[in-house]
């Protein structure tokens, strides 16, 4: 997958705008900021009765396409980041945040690509720069200069440079980045221009950049929605807000689990009950000290009643695996009596072992 770091601001703006991502997986073209849910429509023209074998052959490729596409996106990994050339006589400005989970990624080839077409003037005075949100390993840099005279370029036509290097190897980094073309001497246009850096393997969900999906992850997106401190990384359905859904978005899609599945095994079940009460933080009295590991399934940094309110209208008790494509969500069933009666019991236990814990040793 290529995600492209587009041009945000030109010389000629009077304000920048956000830094603006374009991906195209497999076919399914996904709009800046909309990594989530690309628009994908395509409607089969309908027939009378002799075509209807036909139709249906149709809808069945359709719903296999969008399940591909769906797929796809949902468990979007980035291998290959881009940065664009700025146009000629313009420049653009942009910044990879603190929020961002790129950041530490490993950088491990790039390359570049540069076409141009020079109308009047030469070529030779042809001039870009771009300088790149990456801490180099040593003797390495992060930023290419392209001078036409340097490269051979000479005259009026169509040019074009091609280098695969891995002289910006080294770490993506928190930072404004930006580029600017020169239009001195010529009058030309970019037809292409960009670099591309190699990654590792990126997951859509996994904040904390360690290859897999864990309660720290949901820890950190929780920590953002409380807080209500917006990143474009953290906004699963690409609204433009950090809300419950985007934790539901964590929990259902992307982690393919249940709230209350608290060893994030895939199951909501009796064991998750084991591990939370063995932490002993249900209603301690001790304020914002748990997480979702230990029994905080709603985000509000507390274990308490409403955590087991929120799990099993969730609806996944003893349901096993979640579905990658549920068609519903199951209703909880009796078992919850018995699961309540569970909870009732090992709630007064760790109360009890709780109050061992705090009795004086001596007098």
């Amino acid at each position: 997958m290529i995600i492209e770091f587009a041009q945000t601001e030109q010389l000629s703006a009077k304000s920048a705008s956000a830094t603006q991502l374009y991906t195209q997986i497999g076919g399914c073209d996904a709009s800046p900021r909309n990594l989530i849910n690309p628009e994908y429509t395509r409607v089969p023209t309908m027939f009378w009765k002799t075509v209807m074998r036909f139709v249906i052959l149709r809808w069945l490729s359709i719903i296999s396409s969008l399940v591909s596409c769906t797929i796809a996106v949902g468990n979007a990994s980035a291998d290959v980041y881009r940065f664009a050339f700025a146009s000629v006589g313009t420049s653009y400005s942009a910044a990879m945040f603190a929020g961002s989970p790129l950041i530490g990624l490993e950088v491990t080839g790039a390359r570049v690509l540069l076409e141009v077409n020079i109308d009047a003037g030469d070529a030779a005075n042809f001039l870009t720069d771009l300088a790149m949100p990456i801490e180099p390993d040593f003797g390495n840099t992060n930023v290419v200069v392209l001078n036409g005279d340097d490269i051979g370029w000479t005259g009026t036509g169509s040019f074009l440079y091609e280098m695969e290097t891995d002289e910006f190897n080294g770490f993506l980094r928190a930072g404004r980045y930006g580029a600017a073309t020169y239009g001195e001497g010529y009058q030309g246009t970019i037809v292409n221009g960009y670099v591309e850096v190699d990654v590792p393997d990126f997951l859509i969900g996994d904040f904390n950049t360690n290859q897999k999906l864990d309660a720290a992850d949901i820890d950190l997106l929780s920590d953002r929605v409380r807080l209500n401190d917006y990143s474009f990384w953290y906004d699963l359905n690409s609204d433009n807000l950090l809300d419950d859904e985007d934790r539901r978005i964590w929990v259902e899609e992307k982690a393919a689990t249940y709230f209350g599945d608290a060893n994030l095994d895939g199951e909501f079940n009796s064991s998750d009950f084991v591990t939370v009460f063995q932490a002993a933080e249900y209603e301690d009295g001790i304020k914002k000290n748990s997480t979702w590991a230990t029994g905080d399934w709603n985000g509000d940094q507390d274990f308490d009643s409403s955590d087991f309110v929120l799990a099993f209208q969730s609806g996944g008790f003893e349901q096993g695996p979640r579905p990658v494509a549920a068609a519903s969500v199951p209703e909880p069933t009796g078992k919850l009596g018995v699961v309540l009666g569970l909870f009732s019991i090992l709630a007064v236990n760790t109360a009890a072992a709780r109050s061992r814990r705090r009795k004086p040793t001596g007098r």
